[in-house]
Parts: C-alpha cells; structure tokens; sequence
C-alpha cells in the first residue's frame, strides 16, 4: 500500500487542501509564540482552558490534514467531531466566562451544556437565536451520527470509487474530491476559529505587532 509524501499525494492540486495549509501554517506560527509565554505564568481561569483546548485543536487537525494526505477520508471526516467541540468549548468559555468553574471543577458532563448550545452561541451573529440553535443542532446530530455508526452516518460515509460509483472501504479513498473539499473546507473553517481565539486570550504573548 503507498504511502504518500507532500510531492505526489492524491490531493494536493485541490484549493481546500491549499487552504487547510494555509491555516495549519499560521496557528503553527501562533503557537510557536504562545507555548513558551505560558509557562511559569500565573494564567487565568480562561487561559489555562486555552493552553488545553486551543493546542489539542491544532494537533488534531494535524491529524486530519495527514489522514487527507493518505487518502483515509473516513478517519478525517470523524475528527472533525472532536475538533469542532474544541472550537465550540474555548469560545463558550471565552463568552460566557461564569462556566470557568464548570470547567476548572473538571466540567462534570451533566453540568456542561450541550455541544449544539455552545455551537449555537459561537455562532451568535449568524441569525435568530432559533436559526442559530436549529443549524447547531443539525451540525451535533451529523457529526454524532458519524461517531456513533448510526445508519444515516454510515451511508453518508460512503466514497467515491475509480469507476465514479458509491460504495464502502475499508482502505484509502484517492478519487472523492468531493468529500476531500468539504472535509478541509471544515476542518479550516474551525482552525480559523481556534486561532482567533487564541489571539483574543493571548494577545500579550502575540506582540504589539498583532
């Protein structure tokens, strides 16, 4: 089986990829410059909720960007799951600084709000409040579907073959530029919003120049 290298992988003429390079190159720049600022710091509450979540974020679509490279869409697609929640939790802790103690008492799962209600408030200026929770709840519900193998998850994960039907692999998938474009269209789209929000909490390490 090949493995594929950053010169010749199947999707690399693709402006997604391109663009998920994009991005992995500026929050690794930003991270460069975070990391050594926190340490031995007296950080607050929300910060040292970034120092988990906003590095955790950056490794996993890392992990994404690789598992395109190799053709293993259906891995990359299900961890978009755990990377939107990195990207939903840092910006509920970031705009509603009372769940701080949730989080720091170990954010106890029947205390913490759902997934589609910090969705929803990340995305605030979208729409109506019922808009905003009506497209949250169907993004949760897509990427549970995914993780859990429910059946609607398990047909949506089905890719593209050589001969330009559908079907189900257990191996790499190098031809659904389709599936490849949304996974890394998403998988930026989050990025950004992690990077962002690490600039808000740690601006003081970012300079003057940001």
């Amino acid at each position: 089986m090949s493995i594929f290298t950053p010169d010749n992988e199947p999707y690399l003429s693709r402006q997604s990829v391109f663009q998920f390079d994009n991005m992995i190159l500026v929050a690794m720049e930003q991270n460069q410059k975070i990391a050594p600022w926190t340490h031995g710091r007296d950080l607050t509450p929300l910060q040292r909720a970034g120092t988990e979540l906003i590095p955790h974020g950056f490794s996993i679509a890392l992990s994404i960007r690789e598992l395109v490279r190799q053709g293993y869409l259906i891995g990359a697609e299900i961890l978009l799951r755990p990377l939107i929640e990195r990207a939903a939790v840092i910006s509920y802790l970031s705009e509603t600084p009372s769940a701080l103690p949730l989080w720091g008492n170990g954010w106890p799962h029947k205390s913490r709000p759902s997934l589609h209600k910090m969705l929803a408030a990340m995305h605030g200026t979208i729409g109506t409040v019922q808009e905003n929770e009506d497209l949250a709840r169907q993004v949760t519900q897509h990427f549970n579907s995914l993780v859990h193998a429910d059946p609607q998850g398990a047909r949506y994960q089905s890719i593209k073959t050589g001969n330009g039907l559908r079907g189900y692999s257990a191996s790499k998938s190098l031809s659904d530029t389709e599936k490849c474009d949304d996974i890394c269209f998403q998988a930026a789209m989050y990025l950004i919003i992690l990077t962002a929000r690490a600039f808000e909490i740690f601006a003081e390490a970012l300079g003057p120049k940001h």
